[in-house]
């Protein structure tokens, strides 16, 4: 929706791959195809992603998005290896003048606030009271919020085929164990409160 194309999803389970094909994903390709994927990065304009999004956090995509950033491209993590698991960065960035972005959600501020600047006397100081900065040069999480619920209010964006389960809130507590056992075919739950 913001105008990456084409977006590639990459996933090893099949039902996902599926899904986002269904969601009109313009290439799918099983992470372990490394012939396909390899095929369709080199088709690409500078043969390679310009933005690569890794979820994960597991040490082999991370590893993966590296060698398919492009040129100049952007590497965001959304998650982190874990434990002993490293990986090497510096080469797999530095040889394309690639840069990583860390998503993680405290990594931004949720809302800021603009306050008006009075000038009765020198030095300078703050008008008592602010409001809500909204602008092109700052995204806070609070804005990342509205511009979705606005997708979806205007029917840009249908959340509606990620729900693949509905619960009850009795049975909230086996919601959240699915998610404890990984349980992969629990892409979306909702439980309904009333």
């Amino acid at each position: 929706l913001a105008g990456g194309l084409p977006v590639i999803a990459i996933d090893i389970d099949e039902q996902r791959l599926a899904l986002s094909r269904k969601l009109g994903i313009q290439e799918v390709v099983n992470g372990t195809d490394t012939a396909r994927l390899k095929k369709i990065i080199e088709g690409l304009p500078g043969g390679g992603v310009p933005v690569v999004i890794e979820v994960t956090g597991v040490r082999q995509p991370v590893e993966q998005a590296l060698d398919i950033v492009g040129l100049r491209g952007r590497v965001v993590l959304l998650g982190t290896t874990h434990g002993n698991e490293t990986v090497q960065f510096h080469r797999a960035l530095s040889m394309k003048g690639a840069s990583m972005i860390g998503g993680y959600i405290n990594s931004k501020p949720w809302s800021m606030s603009q306050t008006n600047v009075e000038m009765p006397t020198w030095p300078p100081s703050l008008a008592p009271g602010s409001k809500r900065y909204v602008g092109p040069n700052m995204w806070t999480s609070d804005e990342d919020v509205r511009v979705v619920m606005n997708l979806i209010r205007y029917g840009s964006l249908d959340l509606r085929p990620l729900i693949t389960h509905r619960f009850t809130p009795e049975q909230a507590p086996g919601a959240y164990q699915q998610v404890i056992d990984q349980d992969r075919s629990l892409v979306g739950g909702v439980i309904r409160w009333k």
